[in-house]
């Protein structure tokens, strides 16, 4: 596991989450944002919830 520094952001309309280390706002679906509520919580990734992208 790696330490991980997000913030989790919901509007009305949409939830949304921070990533300090890409700057980068990134709008997420209901699963997504559940897990990254996680993560934010613990700091730490749990092994298998990320997946590497072509």
């Amino acid at each position: 596991m790696g330490k991980v520094l997000i913030k989790c952001i919901q509007t009305p309309m949409q939830k949304y989450f921070y990533d300090r280390s890409l700057d980068s706002v990134v709008m997420v679906n209901d699963e997504e944002y559940q897990i990254l509520k996680t993560v934010e919580k613990t700091k730490l990734v749990p092994d298998g919830v990320l997946q590497e992208h072509d």
